[in-house]
């Protein structure tokens, strides 16, 4: 083998860098090539002093952790911890420096056991000045793919007691802060729709996307996990800012099933913030189907079909429900309009619920 070559020239050679830097890229091509046989080995080449090759020793260990060998935090400080002193050289006036930083504190996150990657990253970070919220990212998106309870921790530390840095740091915080996945991960991500919780010292949407990006994860989130989709309803059920409420809107915009939607419209108020586009483009997709027309993937034709459950429950709100009637008798308006335009399903009953008494049109 052409490394074990290598490193017989070198234990018998007086000056033993040359032998280092030409072990360097055939250590780092074997990570990406062999790295689960090979892994011992890769370590010791890359652990050599062969200066500048910061990129080599990131990458290999990169290389085997997507192969999934497993490494204590000494068998990675050991290859990494020239790599962190050249970044800190510097950071104040090199880009390149910071961005190097993050990509080896990202693979700390992944050590064995994780915690104490997690704790060296915090110790590192305190240690360094001019690391800025937007050169995190890379860190932060690994700390959550971590799934480790510690990771929070740092993630909140990271986003500062008032939030501001997530805005710097982008999607990826809350997206990490979702994929943790535990009961502090729905801690977190309720914060931002509860009206007492207050996470940080004040509100804010966590990302660029006007809300979309939180409440889809919301919406996943509460697809997989039941007790965390009862909290949703119980929230929107009761007094909400009207940036909170509808946040909540656009999340159950995402449901998919009748029963969800149907549960959902508690979101609704008779004031002035009106319904998400996305919400009513939901509501409107459960009484229009769009059908696929010829070959063409963007043209399609519209085809009525029956949601008599989310007919029952509107009714039944413009009838009773003080707090959301008005919302509720414009949905239904909107809802006669739409099958005025395009027909009614033949399976639909003409009233939604005929045994109420009620009458209808109302």
């Amino acid at each position: 083998m052409l490394v074990e070559k290598i490193l017989a020239e070198r234990a018998t050679a007086t000056n033993k860098r040359p032998a280092e830097y030409r072990l360097k890229p055939i250590g780092a091509a074997l990570a990406a090539l062999d790295a689960r046989r090979s892994a011992k080995l890769i370590l010791e080449v890359m652990a050599f002093p062969a200066g500048y090759d910061a990129y080599s020793r990131v990458d290999s260990l990169q290389s085997l952790i997507f192969a999934g060998v497993r490494m204590t935090l000494p068998e990675m400080m050991n290859v990494l911890g020239p790599a962190i002193e050249q970044a800190r050289r510097d950071l104040g006036n090199s880009d390149q420096n910071r961005w190097l930083l993050d990509r080896c504190l990202s693979v700390l996150p992944f050590a064995d056991p994780p915690e104490e990657g997690i704790a060296k990253i915090k110790e590192i970070l305190d240690g360094v000045r001019f690391f800025y919220p937007h050169d995190s990212r890379g860190v932060v998106a690994a700390l959550g793919a971590s799934r480790c309870t510690e990771a929070m921790d740092l993630l909140l530390q990271l986003a500062k007691p008032d939030g501001s840095a997530v805005a710097q740091i982008g999607d990826d915080w809350i997206r990490a802060v979702a994929h943790l996945g535990d009961k502090r991960s729905n801690e977190v991500l309720l914060s931002f729709v509860g009206p007492d919780q207050k996470l940080f010292t004040k509100d804010f949407v966590p990302d660029y996307q006007n809300g979309n990006v939180l409440a889809r994860l919301l919406a996943e989130r509460a697809e997989h996990d039941s007790e965390f989709k009862a909290e949703l309803f119980r929230l929107a059920s009761g007094e909400l800012p009207q940036t909170k409420r509808m946040l909540l809107a656009k999340a159950f915009s995402f449901f998919q099933s009748e029963e969800d939607l149907v549960a959902g419209l508690c979101v609704l108020r008779d004031d002035e913030s009106g319904l998400p586009r996305e919400l009513l483009r939901t509501i409107e997709n459960a009484f229009l189907e769009h059908r696929p027309y010829g070959k063409e993937t963007n043209v399609y034709t519209v085809a009525p079909r029956g949601s008599n459950a989310l007919r029952k429950r509107l009714l039944e709100m413009a009838q009773t429900d003080p707090l959301r009637k008005h919302s509720a008798f414009a949905l239904l308006g909107q809802i006669e309009v739409w099958q005025l335009e395009h027909g009614r399903p033949v399976d639909e009953p003409r009233h939604p619920a005929i045994e109420s008494g009620a009458y209808w049109p109302i």
